[in-house]
């Protein structure tokens, strides 16, 4: 009777530590990424709201613009299942020509400037928000680097 009533006490005391490092580990201080998006949304301002359509807009368009620059060899390269993504970065960089490298760092400085006018118009609350959904992000990010990539032990 005793040794069953310490089993018990035993595995009643392993469940509990079991259960409170799931709740630890699930529970945050802070809401999650749909949660701050949502929030960050709800408190931006129609002209925000604008300039963010406007930027996605510009956006597409350049892509679209770079990807009809595409050679049939780059499309392969992109399309091709047996390299890594490692590997295709690094094919695909090569193929590029001096004018599509070109249309990147003009995209590039085009899309820094989108988001300094954009930060222009936040709010300092705004500004903390984004800043924690960045920072959550990272870290999630750097989790599943640690983790091998496998995202669910974030």
């Amino acid at each position: 009777m005793d040794m069953k009533r310490l089993i018990a006490r035993v595995m009643m005391f392993v469940a509990g530590i079991v259960l409170s490092l799931g709740v630890w580990a699930q529970s945050d201080d802070s809401v999650s990424d749909v949660e701050i998006r949502g929030l960050i949304k709800k408190n931006m301002t129609e002209e925000q709201k604008a300039i963010l359509e406007a930027n996605r807009a510009t956006n597409r368009k350049m892509r679209e613009a770079f990807k009809a620059t595409l050679t049939e060899e780059q499309k392969a390269i992109l399309k091709n299942t047996e390299l890594t993504g490692k590997e295709k970065r690094k094919a695909f960089r090569i193929s590029l020509t001096e004018d599509q490298w070109g249309m990147i760092e003009s995209q590039k400085a085009i899309r820094k400037t989108q988001r300094e006018a954009f930060h222009a118009t936040l709010t300092e609350e705004q500004k903390a928000m984004l800043k924690k959904a960045r920072k959550k992000q990272r870290s999630k990010a750097a989790s599943r680097k640690r983790n091998g990539g496998i995202g669910f032990l974030y």
